[in-house]
């Protein structure tokens, strides 16, 4: 189980707000949609996962 899922399992078991994107949508709209998020949510306490970067071959380029 790789640390998206968890957390994903966490989140859900412990009924908290989650919000999922991959890297390789474009930023634009995900930016605006995350800040409505925070705010929609009242996101006190942030948790950020995702995979390692050498699992996402574009990103160490």
């Amino acid at each position: 189980m790789g640390g998206n899922e968890l957390t994903q399992r966490l989140a859900n078991k412990l009924i908290k707000p989650l919000i999922l994107f991959g890297i390789e949508q474009p930023w634009s709209g995900q930016i605006e949609s995350t800040q409505a998020w925070l705010h929609t949510k009242l996101i006190r306490v942030l948790n950020v996962s995702g995979s390692i970067e050498s699992s996402i071959p574009a990103s160490t380029q």
